[in-house]
């Protein structure tokens, strides 16, 4: 009787071991999914309270709007969006340009970007957006 409760002792313990294992596996997995998805959250906030666009003018003649990237993290051209007079505009109708400077696909802090507009703009409500969170408006 003595043999047979050692090893279903035996049995139990390594059985207890092998589960704890499993256990804290799962958990630390979790934890560390949790911090990085925190972190990300963070990073993303920060992102947002940094970024900010200015309008500078709208000159209905020539069809331009000029905006200043007035906050502190570059902006890509991809993530600009137009509104006008409420409807979005299809980046086929419009041409952009930093600093002058057509093709480039960044927008850095204090620079900058010229939208040349197909459709005309003269008494046109005007929304830019930057990746979805900072915009400038303009109400002709």
């Amino acid at each position: 009787m003595g043999m047979s409760v050692s090893a279903a002792a035996a049995i139990l313990f390594t059985t207890f071991v092998i589960l704890f294992g499993v256990v804290f596996g799962a958990i630390d997995s979790y934890q560390s999914a949790t911090i990085n998805a925190q972190q990300q959250n963070l990073d993303r906030q920060q992102e947002i309270r940094d970024m900010s666009i200015t309008l500078v003018s709208v000159n209905t003649s020539t069809d331009q709007i000029v905006l200043l990237n007035s906050g502190s993290s570059t902006i890509q051209l991809v993530d600009i969006d137009i509104l006008l007079n409420g409807t979005y505009l299809e980046k086929s109708f419009y041409s952009m340009s930093v600093e002058n400077i057509t093709g480039t696909n960044l927008w850095a802090p204090q620079e900058t970007l010229t939208i040349t507009s197909l459709s005309d703009l003269d008494g046109a409500r005007i929304k830019v957006t930057a990746s979805g969170w900072a915009s400038a408006y303009y109400r002709g």
